[in-house]
């Protein structure tokens, strides 16, 4: 084998967290002894003691015997890890054999023809791992995109629950009219979801539309990018409030925006209290001719060298008391591990390194303040002569924040906590999102649920009726039904069940929620054996029983009676006035005694 003694420099391996491994299934050992010296410089050359189809590498280097025994097995190995590409070269002494063959030359991915410089084989190697590379790389993003679709799936189930307003627009169509709002939407504006549906967002702000942050909203939306605003909008009662609204675009598997998602909370208080702030501030800036923020620099182990005047309006104390004090002394215990990170972080880059903590003031209260830091560097030997810090509160924000995860904190567990089972289920029956509840009643776990059909989970008497009413739901949009549902355990159990058609882009999914309604099958049994009791009791009784109202018409006679007035059913007898039944004797003898039970409600 001819191959020069240049030195390996492949620029490919930074693209592998480990040395890339190459597989040698040479036959001929003074071959495999040269590619293995070669190679073991830069690469993980291991020669198999098994199959190759069995072996774990990132490239397989054969010769044509090595090729021909193991072709089959190759072939399936491509098959299984596929789409990663994982790339097969054939060394071929014999040029017109290996060409003879289309077979194999379809097969593998490059053929090099020996004697070969080292140049050209280390170059074709270079080419095969960079593409097994991109193939890694591409497959890696696609599992991360499938699970990033699937949170989306199972948590945009809870939009609906929350008090924020949501709406999506379509993108796609002229003016990008409203096409979903949640009750949180309805709630804030006053607005119905058929109101507002195919209508533009801007009816919100009725003719207040002179507003700067409109020019961003419109900004965010022709650019496709993710943005937040302030903005006036006005109630369907014409309330005027302030609306923190989030937009962001929503992109289909060809990253095209099809939609826009914008969330809108009422923040009117909060803005009010901002404004009311915001006056304050600006009347310390007018008498101290300096900002509301704090600035401040330091030296590089964190000393205070100089401090802004309003410093005291920040944390109480002046600049004199400050300066030469460390801000390590004055910051929350629980939060200094945080601003030592962020204090080395700063020593690592040349931007600014942003982060809030809680600061105690002069009053000895903690305040949450956000820090933005910069370092100042020699220009000469890239030290840290000094650090500049701009400081403000933001203890307003911090708890609006925190109130914000509560509330999506609650959002996430809502649906986790319903009384009843709920659970969703894509086009294909397979299961994407059930509560804890679906476990609990029915002693099912995970990985159970997940390989079940719907179907598995009903009475075998039930499944035809469930599977027409999946059906029903595919085509109107919902349905309802009682059915007797298995446990574990292979009991049945009654559940009234409901279910909705969703979708979402391309994909169609059934909502369903089941609640348990055994007690009420019980009591509904009780009810009829009742009836029947009723029925052997009055039905089938000899004598006459009859109940007459207050006007002296016969609402009810049992068959006994019918027959005894003459007549071949109840019917006949039931809506006439009793005293057409009797003779004049016997009316007189029943009307005292009818009248006295009306008087003494006894007979």
């Amino acid at each position: 084998m001819d191959i020069s003694t240049k030195q390996l420099n492949p620029t490919y391996q930074d693209e592998f967290d480990d040395p890339p491994v190459i597989l040698l299934g040479l036959r001929n050992s003074v071959d495999r002894r040269l590619m293995q010296e070669y190679l073991s410089k830069d690469y993980k050359v291991i020669v198999p003691e098994q199959p190759i189809g069995e072996q774990q590498f990132d490239l397989c280097i054969l010769d044509n015997t090595a090729l021909q025994t193991n072709l089959e097995s190759l072939i399936d190995l491509k098959d299984e890890v596929a789409p990663v590409f994982i790339p097969i070269i054939l060394l071929s002494k014999d040029r017109q054999k290996a060409r003879s063959n289309p077979a194999i030359l379809n097969f593998v991915d490059d053929v090099v023809y020996i004697p070969v410089s080292r140049d050209l084989l280390t170059s074709r190697i270079q080419v095969m791992l960079k593409t097994r590379s991109y193939s890694l790389q591409l497959e890696e993003k696609n599992r991360q995109l499938e699970r990033k679709n699937n949170q989306l799936r199972i948590f945009g189930q809870a939009i609906n629950s929350t008090n924020a307003g949501v709406v999506i627009t379509d993108a796609t169509e002229e003016d990008n009219p409203i096409v979903f709002c949640n009750k949180g939407f309805e709630k804030l504006t006053g607005y119905s979801e058929e109101e507002i549906k195919g209508r533009n967002c801007r009816f919100l702000q009725n003719d207040d539309r002179e507003q700067e942050s409109l020019k961003n909203i419109r900004s965010y939306i022709e650019k496709g990018k993710q943005g937040s605003v302030l903005v006036r909008n006005y109630r369907k009662s014409g309330e005027p409030f302030w609306n923190e609204l989030s937009v962001a675009p929503i992109t289909n598997e060809d990253d095209t925006i099809t939609h826009f998602v914008g969330i809108q909370k009422d923040v009117t208080e909060l803005v009010n209290t901002q404004q009311e702030l915001s006056d304050e501030k600006e009347r310390y800036r007018l008498i101290t001719e300096n900002s509301t923020d704090m600035v401040s620099l330091h030296a590089p182990d964190g000393t205070y060298l100089y401090v802004t005047p309003s410093c005291e309006q920040l944390v109480g104390y002046t600049p004199e008391e400050m300066i030469g004090t460390n801000p390590y002394d004055s910051i929350h215990p629980e939060d200094v591990e945080g601003l030592r990170k962020k204090h080395e972080e700063l020593y690592t880059t040349t931007g600014s390194v942003k982060h809030s903590y809680r600061k105690k003031t002069k009053s000895r209260d903690y305040i949450w303040v956000e820090s933005l830091s910069k370092t100042v560097r020699d220009p000469d030997t890239d030290e840290i002569v000094e650090i500049q810090v701009s400081t403000r509160e933001i203890t307003e924000r911090k708890e609006y924040e925190q109130k914000l995860k509560k509330e999506q904190e609650f959002i996430e567990t809502a649906v986790d906590n319903m009384p009843s089972i709920f659970f969703m289920v894509d086009e294909d029956m397979n299961f994407v999102f059930w509560n804890k509840n679906m476990e609990q009643e029915l002693g099912y776990d995970t990985e159970e649920i997940k390989k079940m059909h719907p179907l598995e989970f009903f009475h075998e008497e039930d499944r035809s009726l469930i599977k027409f009413k999946i059906g029903q739901i595919f085509s109107s949009g919902s349905a309802s039904v009682e059915a007797k549902v298995l446990n574990r355990s292979g009991d049945p159990i009654d559940y009234f069940l409901i279910g909705s058609r969703f979708e979402r882009e391309d994909n169609t999914f059934i909502i369903g929620s089941a609640i348990n309604i055994v007690d009420r099958v019980k009591a509904e049994r009780k009810l009829k054996e009742s009836e029947q009791r009723w029925e052997q009791l009055v039905e089938k009784n000899p004598g006459l029983i009859q109940i007459t109202d207050s006007d002296k018409i016969v609402r009810y006679v049992n068959p006994a009676g019918a027959r005894l007035y003459g007549f071949d059913h109840p019917k006949e007898v039931t809506g006439k006035p009793f005293e057409d039944l009797i003779t004049l004797e016997e009316r007189e003898r029943l009307n005292s005694r009818m009248s006295k039970v009306l008087e003494t409600k006894k007979s």
